[in-house]
């Protein structure tokens, strides 16, 4: 068993979202991710895999259901 996230992944998740709406999914790097979430770049792998292959989804789930309140 892995050790708890010292993050909390709501509000990362929202500055990931924020970050890729601002400057667009394909310009936006893992470490400009890890910059707006003061989340190591390792600790971003670890918790949500590669930008292309894992972490889409879910900021598209966060996406819409942030953008449609």
């Amino acid at each position: 068993m892995g050790r708890p996230r010292e993050f909390n992944e709501a509000e990362a998740l929202k500055a990931a979202v924020d970050c890729i709406w601002q400057h667009g999914y394909e310009t936006t790097s893992v470490r400009d991710l890890a910059d707006k979430t003061a989340i190591s770049t390792p600790s971003l792998y670890t918790a949500y895999g590669a930008k292309r292959y894992c972490l889409p989804g879910r900021l598209i789930a966060i996406s819409i259901a942030q953008r449609g309140r």
